[in-house]
């Protein structure tokens, strides 16, 4: 089946526009943890997140590579379902840190905010490549009966 250029509009927009994103790992004990991250995202639908190297989901992803998330944020009826494998790098870690605070509004944002007091050291950053992902508009009054029909694919 193949993509609508539309779709993938919709839900690049739709990412560009939001920043939090639920992101699943899977555990030591082979069981789901989920976080809640900020992302960044290329125009090829790669997301980016930071995190430090102690954390749970830094060890998860170095034993299984296998993440799921969603983004979705209301009070509008729109997510952003899907799949894929995470990949990291030291490297290019303070920079993108920098670069997503850049993006972000520090005045609204709290004294505590995560990207603010992350250490510059033992920060990773995390690339997950989508090898899935569905948009999921309920706006439009779509009938309860029909969600699970509304699904589209945007990989």
């Amino acid at each position: 089946m193949k993509v609508k250029p539309e779709i993938r509009q919709k839900a690049m927009h739709f990412l560009k526009n939001n920043n939090v994103m639920a992101l699943a790992t899977i555990g030591e004990d082979g069981k789901p943890q989920v976080a809640v991250v900020y992302y960044a995202i290329d125009s090829e639908f790669n997301f980016y997140v930071s995190t430090r190297k102690k954390t749970r989901k830094f060890r998860n992803i170095l034993k299984n590579p296998d993440v799921s998330f969603t983004i979705g944020t209301g009070p509008k009826v729109i997510t952003i379902q899907g799949g894929g494998e995470a990949e990291w790098s030291e490297e290019k870690a303070n920079k993108f840190v920098w670069s997503l605070i850049e993006n972000f509004d520090i005045i609204k944002v709290s004294i505590r905010w995560p990207l603010r007091i992350l250490p510059h050291k033992d920060v990773v950053v995390i690339k997950i490549k989508p090898n899935w992902m569905i948009l999921l508009d309920l706006e439009g009054g779509v009938p309860i009966e029909d969600y699970e029909v509304n699904f589209q694919r945007v990989l």
